[in-house]
């Protein structure tokens, strides 16, 4: 799947992004940032996600120093959700929390994150996510040793579906898909275009046809 990935602190911005791809996106990825785990800083108050008229379900990213803050109660409107393995003391009650939610769950790894540090929680994922880009903001610059990466952990772990996150363009949506990723999250190639949405079914098209 094709996610179109909104990193923002705005919220009316938001709200803009999501009408820009409503009729077109079945998932889409909210970043939440407190700019303290990354450098990048965004809205917060995931529970006005609710509030907004939309078809799409969506994925939060938590990329914060404590996302268990985050689960007070559940996004009615959101299918996943992961947090950025860094903030390690929370990951256990992370994972159990959310689940009790009805979330799909995931982990994030920076790109110098080595997979070691996610392997005792696998069987208890739905889900891995691999930055492809230094996390923290959108339109940074992808980096193409995370490929290999890929490929290890399809080899090593064929049965735990992981998706991508940062710097995907027509270039290298190809070969993220043929490392093994399910789904691409793309942000900034889609909304840094005239028409966003147009934008997202060309890579929808890509991936039917990879």
């Amino acid at each position: 799947m094709i996610i179109p990935g909104i990193f923002e602190s705005d919220f009316e911005e938001i709200k803009r992004k999501i009408k820009l791809v409503d009729s077109a996106a079945r998932l889409i990825q909210v970043d939440v940032a407190d700019g303290e785990l990354v450098d990048g800083k965004t809205f917060t108050d995931i529970y006005k996600l609710d509030g907004i008229d939309t078809m799409s379900k969506f994925d939060l990213d938590l990329m914060v120093q404590n996302p268990i803050k985050y689960l007070e109660k559940k996004v009615q409107k959101a299918e996943k959700i992961s947090m950025l393995i860094d903030a390690e003391e929370y990951i256990e009650k992370f994972i159990e929390t959310a689940k009790k939610l009805k979330y799909k769950v995931g982990l994030s790894l920076r790109p110098s994150t080595p997979v070691e540090k996610i392997e005792e929680y696998l069987d208890e994922l739905d889900y891995v996510q691999f930055f492809t880009i230094r996390p923290g903001g959108s339109g940074r610059e992808f980096q193409i040793e995370v490929l290999e990466k890929l490929e290890k952990f399809r080899t090593d772990y064929p049965s735990v579906p992981f998706q991508v996150d940062g710097g995907v363009d027509k270039d290298y949506l190809p070969l993220v898909l043929e490392a093994g990723a399910i789904d691409a999250v793309i942000t900034s190639h889609i909304f840094n275009t005239q028409n966003p949405k147009e934008a997202l079914e060309y890579f929808m098209g890509v991936y039917r046809n990879r």
